[in-house]
């Protein structure tokens, strides 16, 4: 997308009640760090492997259908603020449809660093976009 002013038109085959189901715009951040433990318990760091993790911030958006066609609805955010440039995905019934606002990213809950550890990964904001 060039810039982050969104709406989207769906079609659904079972018609515009999907436009009550819960609709979310979700940040997806690239993985710009990992860090590993090697045979000896020291941490190995290096750089992203090219990851996407579906980060659990959603921004509110709405649905309203459109009354001449009616298997189509549109989807646009609660408040006219638009979305920063970086990757997301407009979840519709459990898919996720991956879109990216075009632009320099500056917002850091768009970089993650992944710690691989022993007991699980972890997931923590990059100090820089």
């Amino acid at each position: 997308m060039p810039d982050g002013h969104l709406r989207f038109i769906v079609f659904r085959r079972e018609g515009a009640g999907g436009a009550s189901d819960p609709i979310d715009v979700r940040l997806i951040a690239h993985v710009g760090q990992q860090t590993t433990f090697d045979a000896a318990g020291k941490p190995v760091v290096s750089s992203g492997d090219d990851s996407w993790v579906i980060r659990n911030i959603s921004i509110p958006f709405r649905a309203a259908p459109l009354s001449e066609y009616p298997q189509m609805f549109e989807v646009q955010p609660r408040d006219d603020a638009p979305l920063s440039p970086g990757r997301y995905a407009l979840i519709l019934k459990a898919q996720a449809y991956d879109f990216t606002v075009e632009g320099a990213v500056t917002d850091k809950r768009h970089c993650l660093q992944r710690l691989a550890a022993a007991n699980g990964v972890f997931y923590s904001e990059c100090d820089k976009p």
